[in-house]
């Protein structure tokens, strides 16, 4: 899927002189692999041309994104995300206790990185964001509950040692 998802003029009918325009793309697969088990993927990209208004950013880290990394830790006008899953029946293979219906144990990693073209904007650094190239890695494990799920996530390569636990009530992406 490519997604023009903005372009606008800015200032609306204050006649503002800056426009932009960002540009998403996306490709997601949901694959099982057997019975029980099963694949999710999805590949992201984003990028901008002209000078982007800070809530039309491309934010990476937390939900949906670089799990074991603070909610929106990385941004910029370029953006690159992969995210992985595997998801097992944990009643089909490895119980028959009626609480356990609905259980799915998974495994996930997520790779991404944000980064501007050029300099970051002005006061940028007053936002607590970090503005770095590097590619990002986070890996870890969740329990899916039909209803929610609960991910424990930490940032791979020993940046941090403390896991990140967090609560989605729908897929990840």
């Amino acid at each position: 899927m490519v997604r023009q998802d903005a372009t606008r003029k800015r200032g609306g009918f204050l006649k503002g002189d800056e426009d932009f325009r960002r540009y998403i793309f996306e490709l997601t697969r949901y694959q099982t692999a057997g019975k029980g088990v099963r694949f999710d993927l999805r590949g992201r990209a984003g990028t901008a041309r002209g000078k982007l208004p800070r809530q039309y950013l491309f934010d990476l880290g937390g939900f949906s994104t670089l799990r074991g990394y603070r909610f929106k830790e990385f941004t910029g006008d370029r953006m690159l995300l992969f995210n992985a899953e595997c998801w097992v029946d944990v009643n089909r293979f490895w119980s028959d206790y009626w609480f356990l219906d609905g259980v799915n144990l998974g495994g996930f990693l997520d790779v991404g990185s944000a980064w501007f073209t050029g300099d970051p904007p002005e006061g940028a650094e007053a936002t607590g964001y970090l503005y770095k190239r590097d590619i990002k890695t986070s890996a870890g494990w969740g329990l899916d509950f039909e209803d929610f799920r609960i991910y424990f996530s930490k940032p791979v390569g020993g940046e941090r040692d403390d896991w990140d636990v967090s609560l989605r009530i729908s897929r990840s992406f």
